[in-house]
């Protein structure tokens, strides 16, 4: 009797234990949690980076000697993979057949060496007042300033108040980010493009705005209804102290529609650039 007891103890507990392992798991796998994750360095940890190279350039820092901060997604954004024409149109960016592919997964052991940032304006905002805040320069902007005296002054003071309104907010924030696009000073976003490779395209909502990489103009509604991977900016180190495992493609007949496997990268590549001979989704 006691042992049947004790069975049915058992059973329930086990039985139990199932429902709460699945319960958690599918919580796990919510796209609202997801989505509220991926937008909070809480939480994210673990950014994928793609763009594209000529042949036989093996990067070793996340960007381009002039960047400091440079793009990157939440990788849980792409599990399970899609092919690289797919995936490539959420960060905003153009498939190029004709150049190396380079993708980078990483996983920084120490966060405060990327300093990861949700890429929205008033975080852009902060960083510009951080990056040059020990350049000397001077606010105002002298005659003839520099086009990176010129934004430094421009975003040194912004204050992200509270309004009432959530549109009255975002236009405080939106309104002086479009004026670093303004067409008579061309200057302002060729800054913006050489250190932190933000293009016209660009939101500040922390959303990329997919298909936008062809620089085509988009409408209001447009942007928002694109806006659906969250977006970072992380420092530009090395890729060893970004821990990211790196992993280069050349062109290939296909390559468009092989699957761009986050797990697969991670497994496959290495802190120094491993060349592959072509995409695959093992691991995923």
């Amino acid at each position: 009797m006691r042992r049947q007891i004790l069975r049915v103890l058992l059973t329930c507990a086990l039985g139990s234990f199932s429902l709460l392992f699945g319960f958690a798991s599918a919580r796990a796998n919510d796209p609202a949690l997801i989505t509220d994750r991926s937008r909070d360095t809480a939480y994210t940890n673990d950014f994928l980076r793609i763009f594209y190279l000529p042949q036989d350039v093996i990067p070793q820092y996340l960007g381009g000697p002039s960047a400091l901060r440079v793009f990157a997604t939440a990788s849980r954004f792409f599990l399970p993979p899609m092919s690289l024409s797919a995936t490539a149109q959420y960060p905003g960016l153009v498939n190029d057949n004709s150049k190396s592919l380079v993708v980078l997964r990483c996983k920084p052991s120490d966060p405060s060496q990327v300093e990861p940032i949700l890429a929205s304006w008033p975080q852009v905002f902060a960083a510009i007042a951080e990056d040059f805040g020990d350049s000397g320069f001077t606010c105002p902007p002298p005659s003839s300033p520099t086009a990176e005296n010129e934004v430094y002054c421009m975003v040194k003071d912004f204050v992200d108040t509270a309004q009432p309104a959530a549109a009255t907010s975002l236009e405080h924030a939106i309104s002086l980010g479009a004026a670093l696009f303004d067409p008579g000073a061309p200057e302002l976003a060729a800054m913006l493009k050489k250190y932190y490779g933000i293009y016209p395209a660009f939101s500040g909502l922390g959303f990329s705005v997919k298909g936008s990489g062809d620089g085509h103009s988009l409408t209001a509604q447009e942007a928002l209804r694109q806006s659906i991977t969250p977006e970072y900016l992380l420092k530009n180190v090395q890729l060893g102290v970004a821990g990211c495992h790196c992993v280069i493609v050349d062109p290939y007949a296909g390559r468009s529609w092989a699957p761009l496997a986050p797990n697969w990268i991670w497994i496959r590549g290495d802190r120094a650039c491993v060349k592959a001979h072509r995409l695959h989704s093992l691991g995923n």
